[in-house]
């Protein structure tokens, strides 16, 4: 499960990064879809590995759009859409 969160904070540390260019990618409106784009591909397939393992992901792409906003990180939820919620315009 480390490993899981280690890819995809590898990952969503490039996209917050570059979020002054505001592209997201296709039918990625928010941060819950953000986390199911970002999910590797070997993740485990056992519902209850799968969803430890993405639990996981969210808590570190949580963590890192509210350290790139400066925001709280109760502000930023899976259903928190970046540009209306987080105000990521």
């Amino acid at each position: 499960m480390g490993m899981v969160a280690l890819i995809a904070g590898g990952s969503l540390t490039a996209f917050a990064y570059s979020r002054l260019a505001v592209c997201f990618p296709e039918g990625c409106v928010t941060v819950g879809d953000l986390v199911r784009q970002t999910l590797p591909p070997q993740i485990p397939t056992e519902r209850g590995r799968r969803l430890a393992a993405e639990q996981a992901v969210l808590q570190k792409v949580r963590e890192i759009i509210a350290e790139q906003l400066g925001l709280k990180l109760d502000e930023v939820r899976p259903e928190s859409r970046f540009i209306e919620d987080l105000r990521m315009d």
